[in-house]
């Protein structure tokens, strides 16, 4: 479903119009008041001044970031037990942002709410703890204290017993939370536009939660693409399993980077971790990808990607040499920006070596299956691995390939054996004792198997088998035949599933020696060592 008449801006300006020109919410208060215990209530967009009081069991959740402020006195008071907060921006008051003045052990949570510029974020007179983990407390501290609740301004700090970790480093938006029971369970928070799926876990109960970053996060100059947008999601209570995260765009969201490169990024505290099988739906603008349940504890995930793409088919480094000059059955270029030209040029970047395959394309993308090299610079290519780079010119824009990130690698065969025996190559003598068989290959991708085979004609013919031995293996630990030989050469044939087939043979002739066999009746009971059955009756003959 793409997003053609909005984005997200223009659909909070048109909710906070809604709500104040008319079908206004009623107050905070009165919304409580009319609420029966134990119920959630969502609190529409808009400004809120007033002193909440919240006297019942009650969720409230705020929808497009209500703002709550109260010149005098406390934002929020919470006199009843089990009271959930979220999704509020709460500031403007020289008091408390939330105050709980219920002194009978309970559980309050108040997260993923933005407080600050308030006289204290929390306070918290009661004998349990509150939690006010992932809200953003103002943009002071700095490095790894960015965003944590403090007494210096612009930050709130807190009163009591507050678990304020982990918290957030920019101000969010839509945060839900949901209490989970059985599994396994789905999270979805379509405000924020983020879908949580936890699979593989032993637990059955736990919290999960998600909201949408109205900023980047302190953390987020490392990242490895081009952020379209952020967002957050914890998991609480699951200690193993896998999370599959869902991020939604909007069409205007993306319009830097190329659609078809968007991946999902998350911050586990010290570095940007890529997800894992990432599934791409355009028509629906959904990115979604696998993490570790441990890694969702309150870090930022991005959605982000590149300004421009490259697919090239078949990928490098095909999977056997190639004898024939290779054609793309896949070239495509995209870029956020018009592409004027596309460049190549083999085994090395030269800034003044660039070689046209198209100039004057001016288009976003550019497509050419089936391309390849000149027949000229094929010839030119000895037999071993080449690559080429690829380079795009576009307007307003630098170049991408200079650096050579965009290159495709392969390996040429020509007329010469691409399988290289090493020994025995000639010269040696083999006396019956294992001689390793050695020999190195190019690809080791689809290989079927590896036959071995010998001469003993100087390399006439090969009729005599050594070893068939499935799979890439490079070595085989030979005993030779009980004969006499100094014309002796080895043969070593590779072969890959669709057929094709390279060989080498010994450079020259080798000597194999005739030897000895020993054989020996087994031990009588009794016998402990060795030597004490090393006695007749034994045969020993030559052989």
């Amino acid at each position: 479903m793409k997003e053609k008449a909005r984005d997200r801006g223009t659909w909070v300006i048109l909710s906070i119009l809604i709500f104040s020109l008319g079908g206004a919410s009623a107050t905070i208060n009165q919304q409580i008041a009319d609420a029966a215990p134990g119920s959630t209530v969502y609190i529409n967009p808009g400004t809120y001044e007033e002193n909440v009081v919240v006297d019942k069991p009650i969720t409230l959740v705020g929808r497009n970031n209500p703002i709550v402020t109260a010149p005098i006195g406390d934002v929020f008071s919470v006199t009843s037990s089990d009271v959930v907060i979220t999704g509020f921006s709460i500031t403007g008051t020289d008091g408390s942002g939330i105050r709980v003045a219920n002194t009978s052990p309970s559980t309050w949570k108040f997260l993923y709410n933005n407080i600050f510029s308030n006289g204290v974020g929390v306070t918290d007179l009661s004998t349990s703890t509150a939690d006010a983990k992932y809200c953003y407390w103002g943009d002071g501290g700095t490095s790894g204290f960015k965003g944590a609740p403090s007494p210096l301004a612009p930050n709130n700090g807190i009163l009591g017993s507050v678990a304020f970790a982990p918290w957030l480093t920019a101000p969010v938006i839509n945060g839900h939370i949901g209490l989970v029971n059985g599994f396994p369970y789905q999270f979805d928070n379509p405000d924020a536009r983020v879908k949580v799926d936890i699979h593989g876990s032993s637990e059955t109960s736990g919290m999960i939660g998600s909201a949408a970053y109205l900023g980047a996060p302190f953390d987020s100059a490392g990242l490895p693409a081009r952020a379209c947008r952020y967002v957050d999601a914890f998991v609480a209570g699951y200690e193993d399993g896998t999370a599959r995260v869902t991020v939604s765009y909007y069409d205007s969201e993306i319009s830097q980077v190329v659609e078809s490169s968007l991946k999902l990024y998350l911050w586990n505290g010290l570095d940007w971790v890529e997800a894992q099988d990432v599934v791409r739906n355009l028509p629906l603008n959904t990115v979604s990808g696998s993490f570790p349940v441990s890694y969702l504890t309150g870090s930022p995930i991005a959605l982000a990607g590149q300004d421009y793409g490259v697919t090239i088919l078949p990928e490098e480094n095909p999977s056997q040499p190639i004898s024939s000059k290779p054609s793309f059955s896949t070239f495509k270029i995209e870029s956020s920006a018009p592409i004027l030209g596309v460049y190549y040029q083999i085994d090395g970047i030269d800034p003044a070596k660039w070689k046209a395959i198209q100039e004057n394309i001016n288009a976003k993308t550019w497509y050419w299956p089936s391309w390849s090299m000149t027949d000229e610079d094929w010839a030119a290519l000895g037999q071993g691995t080449h690559t080429l780079y690829f380079c795009a010119t576009r307007s307003g824009q630098s170049p991408f390939g200079d650096s050579g990130e965009v290159r495709w690698q392969f390996f040429k065969a020509t007329d010469v054996s691409v399988i290289r025996l090493i020994s025995p190559n000639g010269g040696e003598t083999l006396n019956r004792q294992p001689f390793a068989i050695t020999w190195e290959m190019p690809a080791h991708e689809n290989v079927y198997g590896v036959f071995l085979t010998y001469s003993r004609d100087g390399g006439a013919t090969y009729p005599y088998e050594v070893a068939n031995l499935l799979g890439p293996e490079t070595s085989y630990a030979w005993r030779s035949p009980n004969i006499k030989s100094n014309q002796a050469r080895i043969k070593v044939a590779v072969v890959y599933y669709d057929g094709t087939t390279y060989s080498d043979t010994s450079d020259a002739n080798f000597e194999i020696v005739k030897g000895y066999s020993f054989t020996s009746w087994r031990p009588g009971s009794g016998f402990s060592s060795f030597r004490a059955w090393l006695k007749p009756p034994y045969s020993f003959k030559a052989g």
